[in-house]
């Protein structure tokens, strides 16, 4: 289990970063998921990824806590700028500010595939979509993106933006 922590844990608190904006929360809400992963670990299928169904536990646990929590709101610059280092390794502050304008679901597809490398396949595995849905959703996504933020590094630097 102390394997699985340290290798999944900046990835799980970064999604529930992305999802609740809010520092202490996510770290709650990573808490919350590795323990689930604890009690949940007969159901994981060998077949499947561990990174994409320890992302689907985040994405759950995440979206209760924000259903649930009237705390989850925008933070300023100086609680972003105070994530933990690890938990920081794609450019947080911008890639979080520049997703801003996109609705969520958007949003989400674009931080799975970007930020987390997850195939469109995967991705919509994990959102119970068809492939064709979140290739077009990303596809969409980057457009608004192109509109609104053509000069940022996160469009320049993202892998797998020239294969749209």
């Amino acid at each position: 289990m102390e394997v699985i922590y340290r290798k999944y844990y900046a990835d799980v608190y970064r999604f529930a970063f992305m999802v609740t904006k809010h520092p202490d929360i996510s770290e709650d809400i990573a808490q919350t998921v590795f323990l689930k992963i604890y009690k949940c670990a007969n159901q994981y299928r060998v077949d499947g990824s561990v990174r994409a169904w320890i992302i689907q536990i985040a994405r759950s646990v995440s979206y209760n806590v924000l259903k649930h929590n009237s705390l989850c709101q925008n933070v300023d610059i100086d609680d972003l700028i105070s994530m933990p280092s690890s938990c920081n390794d794609f450019d947080g502050v911008d890639f979080l500010f520049s997703l801003d304008g996109l609705p969520s679901a958007m949003r989400e597809i674009v931080v799975l595939h970007v930020a987390y490398r997850f195939t469109h396949e995967e991705v919509a595995r994990m959102l119970s979509k068809s492939p064709s849905a979140v290739r077009q959703q990303y596809k969409r996504a980057i457009g608004l993106l192109k509109e609104n933020y053509s000069e940022t590094s996160l469009l320049k630097g993202a892998p797998y933006y020239e294969k749209i």
